[in-house]
Formats: structure tokens, C-alpha cells, sequence
């Protein structure tokens, strides 16, 4: 089981000119936690993504997991330094490269330990056969539990977009992340994909992952949400169950409207 890591968010702030996308920010994510982030479109969700991925530097504030400080703004810290804590990420849309098989794209995510040095490649032989050999034992499971068998040798142009999208939850799954940023992976999933998504979430959160989720589906923010922060003009608005925001005056303001 891969455990998750805690997430401590204290005054983060990006500015974009003169507009904050993300203002004075502050929350936590417990180990082992799912939280939804949700809020109207412009409320600075993919950003904040953006931000606790390492690909976007704050102007201001802190970012802590485990208590260990990645203070972004930094110029040494980068998304190498965040993936090093075990933080991985999926984009609203599928970022796999169109001629590259599915193998390769999941030989991609596995943690950089698992294979064998350019030196012990060259000199022991088979060593990175049977490396590769294993991993792809453990990627073909995964994909099986995904309903994606026969995805294995295409490549990615010959995926649907629910097939893509579900293969970079696998990458993710596979890099045996401790803290996964999904960016709406519901987004534009038929009905019987969206299953999937869900029940590999769920999977994900039951293994002990840190999880936070920005999805528009409120139902699914409910259902799969342990807490969930309510965003708007880039600062939190609400924070809580789901009971408490969905009850919350200014989040139905807000988000939902009168």
C-alpha cells in the first residue's frame, strides 16, 4: 500500500499583472484524504493545481508536505522537487504523445528506483528486461482494472478521450504518487468510463493516497469527497463537509446562484 502525505497550504499567492488568481490562501489536507475543489469558472482551481504540482511559481506564501517546506517561490524548488515528495498531476486534457505506445507512456511514471543503472544495464545481462518485464506485469493489471487490456502496444492516437484520460490516472497510479492533483477527470467521460474513474479513485483514496479533485459534478464531489474547499476569485470562501458548504449562504451565492 502506498501511503499518502499531509498538505499544508499557508498564504499562497499568485499573481497574474496586476490580477491575484490565487489570494492569500491557506488550508490543510490531512493524510490520506480526499478534498474537492470546486468553484465558479476563473476561481483559480487549475491554478492552484498549477501551484502545488511546481509548475507555476507563487509570489507569496508556503507550501508543506509532511511538514518538510516547498517554498516554491524558491528558484531551486521546481516540479522536480514536488515530485520527489511523491506529487503527480492530471491535466484537464490528455497529454499523451500521439505515436507513443501505451507501454511507453507507463514506463514513464515508474519510480526512477525501479530501474537499473546505465551501468548494471550494460553489464548485467538482462537486468533491464527483466525490469521492464515486471513493470509491465504490474501496468497490464492495472490496465485490466481499468477495462483497458487491448490498450497496452496502441498508441495514443488510437485511444479514445475517455480511453486517454484513463491511462494518465494509470500513469499516476503506477509512479505510486502519494499525492495526486486530478483536474477534472470526469470531464467529457461517457456514462460507463465514468464508472471507472470513479471506482479508480475510490481505489486510490482506500490504498491511502492524499487526493485532491477539482470536478464541476457536484454529486461526485460528494460521493468520492472527505472534505471540500470552495474557491471564488482565488480565495477560499468556504472549507468543510460537504453538508456544511452545500448549506452555506455564500457558497450557494457564489457558485450556484439564486
Amino acid at each position: 500500500m502506498t501511503n499518502g502525505a499531509s498538505l499544508e497550504i499557508r498564504n499562497l499567492t499568485k499573481r497574474f499583472g496586476g490580477v491575484a488568481a490565487i489570494d492569500d490562501l491557506s488550508f490543510d489536507v490531512p493524510q490520506g484524504k480526499t478534498v474537492g475543489i470546486i468553484g465558479p469558472n476563473g476561481a483559480g482551481k487549475s491554478t492552484l493545481l498549477a501551484l502545488l504540482s511546481g509548475l507555476l511559481q507563487p509570489d507569496a506564501g508556503t507550501i508543506r508536505i509532511d511538514g518538510s517546506p516547498l517554498t516554491a517561490h524558491r528558484s531551486r524548488n521546481t516540479a522536480h522537487a514536488f515530485a520527489r515528495h511523491g506529487v503527480r498531476r492530471t491535466f484537464q486534457d490528455s497529454r499523451l504523445i500521439p505515436q507513443a505506445p501505451v507501454s511507453e507512456h507507463l514506463e514513464l511514471a515508474a519510480p526512477a528506483p525501479a530501474w537499473p543503472t546505465i551501468f548494471s544495464a550494460l553489464f548485467r545481462r538482462g537486468a533491464l528486461q527483466d525490469v521492464r518485464r515486471r513493470f509491465h506485469e504490474r501496468a497490464r493489471s492495472v490496465l485490466s482494472g481499468m477495462d483497458l487490456q487491448g490498450t497496452f502496444t496502441r498508441s495514443g492516437r488510437d485511444l479514445s478521450y475517455g480511453q486517454s484520460k484513463l491511462v494518465e490516472l494509470a500513469r499516476v497510479e503506477l509512479a505510486r504518487s502519494r499525492i495526486l492533483l486530478l483536474d477534472e477527470p470526469f470531464s467529457g467521460l461517457a456514462p460507463a468510463m465514468r464508472g471507472t474513474m470513479t471506482d479508480m479513485i475510490r481505489g486510490l483514496a482506500a490504498e491511502g493516497r492524499t487526493i485532491l479533485l477539482v470536478e464541476h459534478n457536484l454529486p461526485l464531489i460528494q460521493d468520492l469527497c472527505d472534505r471540500v474547499l470552495v474557491l471564488a476569485a482565488g480565495r477560499r470562501l468556504a472549507f468543510g463537509s460537504y453538508a456544511d458548504i452545500s448549506s452555506n449562504p455564500d457558497v450557494i451565492d457564489a457558485y450556484v446562484g439564486h
